[in-house]
C-alpha cells in the first residue's frame, strides 16, 4: 500500500506522510519518492504492516 503527504514545503509533506501512517497505527514506510511542482510538495511512501504477531 503507498501512502502520500502532501504540503507547501518537502518538510511540511513529511510531517504530513507521518500524521498520516500513524493515524494507520504507525506501520512501517520507506520514502520511494518525492516531487514539487507549482510551489507544493508530495511524498509517497510505502507501508508495511506488520505482520500478525510480530512488531511491539
Amino acid at each position: 500500500m503507498y501512502l502520500i503527504g502532501t504540503g507547501p514545503s518537502e518538510l511540511h509533506a513529511h510531517i504530513d506522510l507521518d500524521r498520516r501512517r500513524r493515524a494507520l497505527g504507525g506501520a512501517e514506510a520507506s520514502v520511494v519518492s518525492s516531487a514539487q511542482e507549482g510551489g507544493h510538495w508530495s511524498v509517497v511512501a510505502e507501508i508495511r504492516p506488520d505482520a500478525a504477531g510480530e512488531g511491539p
